[in-house]
């Protein structure tokens, strides 16, 4: 017998996946694909799909009416059990991300450029490991901030793409904390997967609420620029005198400019910026006290 799954098509694409993929996991969706257009949320063994839809519904109306994300309808179907990320990813092929990484999805046959650093990721989900622009833009920034032996701090590690990137560019050691238990498990198994394994921690918890430990050279941030500004005077205290930061997951428009302004308001110099697809991701240093 075939198995199924139930999927949930909602408009605003990326912008959708980055507000409403932690409510919609809460509701038990298992899986993401995205679009332009649309996210796709998928989920397995649900008890009812009008219950799901008006649940979906219920998340997306308050952005719908705030114009934060588009109108559109929200709609619901059933599709037969395949491997609908891995075709997905594999369609992507091998991802360049600044001047020394190339992504390589699962199942991709490809060698990288001389010179470039290949990252072989398997997800659980179908985002996080190369694709999105917040990812490639940090890959891309990490080149020009990474010091041989820097202590590497990661807040929202995701499944460890970023801090396994720092350790590749010669970075000592890293720390990464997340509030996904699933993404702690995959950046420890992707860590080992690159020959990093012992030189990465990470732990399940939050990054606004539970204590930090260690000094560390350069704190990657990818996450929301509210809990960036919020978290901000606290990791300061954990970071060297000379530290370096990369902070994006914000997006341009008003979210840049309250992310620029804030952190210039708590001593740091911002280096560099870069935009894809309607993100920003900044390079900053620590000015001298």
């Amino acid at each position: 017998m075939t198995s199924t799954w139930t999927v949930i098509h909602l408009p605003g694409g990326e912008t959708a996946y980055e507000l409403l993929s932690e409510p919609l996991i809460s509701l038990g969706a298992v899986g993401f694909t995205s679009d332009p257009e649309q996210l796709h949320a998928f989920f397995k063994d649900i008890v009812s799909q009008e219950a799901l839809l008006e649940q979906a519904q219920t998340l997306y109306q308050p952005l719908q009416e705030e114009a934060i994300l588009p109108a559109g309808e929200i709609t619901i179907e059933v599709v037969a059990e395949e491997d609908w990320v891995g075709q997905w990813r594999r369609s992507l092929g091998p991802i360049l991300a600044g001047d020394r990484f190339v992504v390589i999805p699962p199942g991709v046959e490809a060698e990288p450029e001389p010179g470039r650093i290949a990252l072989r990721l398997e997800p659980r989900m179908a985002f996080g490991t190369g694709e999105h622009a917040t990812t490639r833009m940090a890959l891309a920034l990490l080149e020009k901030t990474v010091h041989e032996g820097d202590r590497v701090l990661d807040l929202g590690c995701g499944n460890g793409v970023l801090a396994i990137g720092a350790l590749l560019l010669g970075a000592g050691s890293a720390f990464g904390i997340d509030n996904e238990q699933e993404a702690v498990d995959e950046t420890l198994e992707n860590a080992e997967l690159h020959g990093v394994g012992e030189k990465l921690r990470a732990l399940f918890g939050d990054v606004l609420a539970d204590p930090i430990e260690g000094s560390y050279d350069l704190l990657l941030a990818n996450i929301f620029v509210t809990p960036i500004l919020a978290g901000l005077p606290t990791w300061l205290k954990q970071m060297t005198p000379d530290a370096r930061f990369i902070f994006t997951g914000v997006q341009v428009g008003d979210e840049e400019k309250r992310l620029l302004e804030g952190v210039a308001s708590m001593g740091l110099e911002v280096e560099e910026t870069l935009h894809l697809d309607g993100w920003i991701a900044a390079r900053c240093r620590r000015l001298p006290a």
